[in-house]
């Protein structure tokens, strides 16, 4: 995976008024989002859904939302229809089932897939067991919805718990078991008033949901998540963690591409376009990769703290713009700790370190030596001047030093034949 070195930026005197935080809050904690599915492609293996129906006939100011099993359908829980706006359905995270067999609240299903005969099947999270539409291929009978705790071994079984989701025109989509059957009850609708089943036909359309993280992301092209759930990358954005590989460069480890899954509390660096990307939460975890300079913890009073710190030992950055560079910068005097935004990340470095001396970091791409971009001087003049370990050099001159890597102006820079 491609890195890219963070320029080395040493700002004497730096004001902290200065800074110009261009990046946006991630809300993902208290209410989760959910976005309406309009196409093929947003149903995919290990994606968490939700289903729901705008249409009621006893209460047209509320909306029903697939709740908990009563045996032979589904029960419903209703909310605001304000909760629902241009296709995403915002939900306390209190109204989601954590376990099974709680009453009142929405229950989250997952999709597993069955690679031989190629299924797909709705998993419900907290009860840990599968849908089945016992008379989807009948077109008699009575309607159905079960739970069912594992998967028959035989295909013709199979066919009543796999699922299928068309699409309208109108953009609406419709959640189908037993596929290639029809005129039976194999279509989740919701009946207006009390509980969720499969129909043959009539009744109120019942909609699929999908879980996101929307990441909004500013023309500063940068910016940080720490999110609480497990999310698929979207596609136009790439994550990345911040280490070092000598104990003095920093490095930006885009590890994170398109469609990989970062796992749930992993504070990353986001790069892309401006824009607003809806992120697919996961039912499973990604890799996590070692050595991350970045965290999220908070103290009490919502400060950068890493392990309890209070400033005595770390030196804390916020990704911010200064200068007109974006880059991690102090944001209290001396690196001290600062307010730290709702599922943001931070830099932070221990102050015995020697890279810690340094006020700020660019994200400014280098190559692999970390210098390569760096400016060449031979007869630079300036009266500060560090070494890459921030030591302030007690020559004002460049030309008096010996040939070789500084920091000058806040830049670094190569000085050579200078004698």
């Amino acid at each position: 995976m491609k890195s890219f070195f963070l320029k080395v930026s040493l700002l004497a005197g730096l004001s902290l008024s200065g800074f110009c935080s261009v990046f946006a809050q991630t809300k993902t904690e208290v209410i989760n989002t959910y976005l309406k599915v309009t196409e093929e492609n947003e149903v995919f293996e290990n994606g968490i859904y939700i289903v729901a129906s705008s249409e009621d006939y006893k209460d047209t100011t509320k909306l029903a939302l697939m709740a908990d099993d009563n045996t032979v359908n589904r029960k419903h829980v209703k909310v605001s229809k304000d909760s629902l706006r241009e296709k995403m359905l915002y939900l306390n995270s209190n109204l989601i089932a954590k376990s099974a067999n709680e009453k009142n609240t929405v229950y989250e299903l997952t999709i597993h897939r069955d690679d031989r005969y190629h299924f797909l099947y709705f998993f419900d999270i907290a009860n840990k067991k599968y849908l089945k539409a016992p008379n989807s291929k009948n077109t008699t009978g009575k309607v159905s919805l079960n739970l069912i705790s594992t998967l028959p071994t035989n295909k013709e079984e199979k066919l009543f718990f796999a699922i299928d989701v068309c699409f309208k025109e109108n953009g609406d989509n419709q959640i189908e078991f037993y596929p290639g059957i029809k005129d039976a009850y194999r279509i989740l609708r919701y009946n207006g008033y009390s509980y969720f089943s499969c129909y043959r036909n009539g009744q109120y359309s019942a909609q699929l949901y999908r879980k996101v993280i929307p990441i909004k992301m500013t023309s500063a092209g940068y910016s940080t998540l720490c999110a609480d759930y497990a999310f698929k990358m979207p596609e136009g954005l790439t994550g990345g963690i911040v280490k070092s590989v000598d104990g003095t460069n920093l490095t930006i480890d885009y590890c994170y591409p398109t469609d990989s899954i970062v796992p749930a509390h992993t504070p990353i660096i986001l790069k892309g376009a401006e824009n607003t990307y809806n992120a697919s939460v996961m039912s499973v975890e990604g890799n996590t990769y070692e050595g991350n300079y970045l965290y999220a913890a908070v103290d009490t009073e919502g400060k950068t703290s890493v392990n309890g710190d209070k400033g005595d030992n770390y030196k804390y950055y916020k990704l911010a713009k200064y200068n007109n560079e974006v880059g991690f910068w102090w944001n209290a005097n001396n690196g001290g700790p600062f307010k730290n935004g709702k599922n943001k990340a931070y830099l932070a470095l221990k102050r015995n370190s020697g890279v810690a001396e340094v006020k700020g970091f660019t994200l400014e791409g280098l190559e692999q030596t970390g210098i390569s971009n760096a400016t060449t001087q031979e007869n630079a003049t300036s009266t500060a001047v560090y070494d890459l370990n921030g030591k302030l050099m007690p020559q004002t001159q460049p030309r008096s030093l010996p040939a070789g890597v500084y920091i000058i102006n806040g830049k670094v820079t190569i000085l050579k034949n200078n004698r």
